[in-house]
């Protein structure tokens, strides 16, 4: 059972954290799936699990803009499969390098096409969330760069 004190610095600690989320001034969001991912699985079956079961279920309002939506809530629900198109192979390449990197990257960059016609080069972090070897939920924290490729 929680104590008061602790139950108190755990909303603090929560209202920290969500507050940095909130007012960062990068793109942050989690993605969690529908069902575990066995991460025993072949490659490719863990990638065909991850566009069918993954979605957005948390994201910050400076996400919701990059991706053109009004607002965060917005954008909960979205599946994988609606931001990082299969049909873009630099998409699956990147998808692969995350599951072997066991769902932990840096610098990534992924092509996220949105239901809003908006499309971005973000280059992101992605730290995975595993539990009795079982991919969960990954947060991630991406940066818009597609101003920058462009001048390349």
């Amino acid at each position: 059972m929680v104590n008061k004190k602790e139950k108190s610095d755990l909303q603090i600690s929560d209202e920290r954290i969500r507050g940095f989320v909130e007012k960062s001034a990068v793109a942050i969001y989690c993605f969690e799936l529908e069902q575990p991912i066995d991460m025993s699985l072949p490659i490719n079956d863990q990638l065909d699990l991850l566009y069918r079961h993954a979605f957005i279920a948390e994201a910050n309002d400076f996400y919701a803009k990059i991706a053109g939506f009004g607002r965060s809530a917005d954008m909960k629900g979205l599946h994988l499969s609606k931001i990082m198109p299969r049909e873009l192979p630099e998409n699956v390449t990147q998808l692969k390098r995350l599951i072997r990197a066991i769902y932990n990257l840096t610098l990534v960059e992924s092509i996220e096409v949105y239901p809003t016609g908006t499309e971005r080069i973000v280059l992101n972090d992605v730290v995975g969330i595993i539990k009795d070897g079982c991919f969960f939920r990954a947060w991630r924290t991406g940066v818009d760069i597609t101003e920058i490729r462009a001048t390349e």
